[in-house]
């Protein structure tokens, strides 16, 4: 990925179609994911219900109404900013690799991939990031 490009991420906060209303682990990853892997603007795909095919568990509902998302994100926004708005706007992302599995255009970490780590263990196997700033 190319360095210093402002990217804004669009997540999904809605259930539709094929997709499964997100749960609050959901909303933090997605969240998380996107400044790990530089970005500097978050937008959430339809923050307001609609009464549209089955879109549904939006954080705002149909009827002007706040969903337990809302407070889900509120919550997420909330702590973000309180612990790492500050640094993360004062960083530039650099690189940005993933372990186990890669998604998009990310390429997979791999040993001697970055002078500053050689290699990258998980002791569960799991997908990680690795970014750097």
């Amino acid at each position: 990925m190319d360095s210093g490009i402002i990217r804004p991420s669009i997540l999904l906060s809605v259930g539709h179609f094929r997709y499964r209303v997100p749960t609050e682990d959901d909303l933090r990853w997605q969240f998380n994911t996107a400044v790990a892997s530089g970005c500097k603007g978050i937008h959430w795909f339809f923050f307001y219900g609609q009464n549209y095919r089955n879109y549904r568990g939006a954080p705002i509902s149909p009827y002007g109404e706040k969903t337990i998302a809302y407070d889900w994100m509120k919550l997420l926004h909330r702590t973000f900013h309180d612990n790492h708005a500050s640094l993360m706007s004062a960083l530039t992302h650099k690189e940005t690799y993933h372990t186990h599995k890669a998604y998009g255009e990310y390429e997979l970490f791999h040993e001697n991939a970055h002078a500053t780590i050689k290699t990258m263990e998980s002791q569960h196997n799991v997908p990680g990031i690795i970014s750097f700033f």
